[in-house]
């Protein structure tokens, strides 16, 4: 049999990797719940073909990995994004460096980048003896702070976080719960180093910096009340995660 020219050999092996021959496409759900990341890169990275999933639009996702037929990341119509880290930090996540805030804010807005949430992210920590904290660093006129995928409400207004939450802020960048990480997802530790109106109470490792002393004030991400940023458990020689709060332009 005469051999296919290279051209149309390279036409079929692309339809091949693309899934239109020799068997169904991969159908991706949203983005960032990508089913297949083995085969398409996974959440944010590009896909092996740009038909890979053009069977599973993006529906809620937030961003499209490369090959998705859904809409490109838009904010939540019902509010301001807010999650708590899927990874955990030991409390002297500041030891080498020199501003803690500036360290958890990159941690936040790090893990939010890659679960394709395109915008920076504060985490709600308190340092030194500061006053006001991280409430007053809350976007004003925000409306309700939502979860990343929009569905949970935690709070309807800035002074929810004081007197109490509408749920716990319990769900990760993904917009998943904790729970579904397994092992890892029994620490509900929250560096905080604040109280619910978001002063600080001094109590925070050093800065952050020093795995001995005082225990630090953190939040337990299980909680509706006060301690959900002043009822956790820790030690400064113990892991935490952080909350981390969308910057609206």
């Amino acid at each position: 049999m005469r051999a296919l020219p290279r051209a149309r050999r390279a036409f079929f092996g692309a339809l091949l990797v693309a899934g239109l021959v020799g068997g169904g496409a991969t159908v991706g759900a949203c983005d960032t719940f990508d089913t297949a990341p083995a085969a398409d890169g996974g959440v944010g990275a590009g896909d092996a073909a740009t038909l890979l999933d053009a069977g599973g639009p993006d529906a809620a996702g937030p961003t499209p990995d490369g090959g998705d037929a859904g809409p490109p990341y838009k904010p939540c119509s019902n509010g301001t994004r807010v999650f708590v880290t899927s990874k955990t930090y030991p409390a002297t996540f500041n030891l080498l460096k020199t501003d803690a805030k500036l360290e958890a804010d990159r941690v936040c807005t790090d893990l939010a980048g890659k679960a394709g949430l395109l915008r920076p992210y504060r985490a709600w920590l308190a340092t030194g003896m500061q006053t006001g904290g991280p409430r007053a660093e809350l976007p004003n006129g925000s409306g309700s702070f939502v979860s990343t995928n929009c569905s949970v409400v935690f709070a309807q207004q800035r002074s929810d976080f004081e007197t109490g939450l509408q749920a716990p802020i319990d769900r990760m960048e993904n917009g998943m719960p904790i729970e579904t990480l397994g092992a890892p997802g029994d620490v509900h530790t929250v560096w905080t180093g604040a109280v619910a109106d978001g002063t600080s109470t001094g109590a925070n490792c050093g800065d952050w910096k020093v795995g001995a002393g005082q225990d630090p004030t953190t939040g337990d991400l299980k909680q509706t009340g006060p301690a959900w940023t002043n009822g956790g458990g820790g030690t400064c020689m113990s892991t935490g995660r952080f909350y981390c709060f969308e910057i609206p332009p």
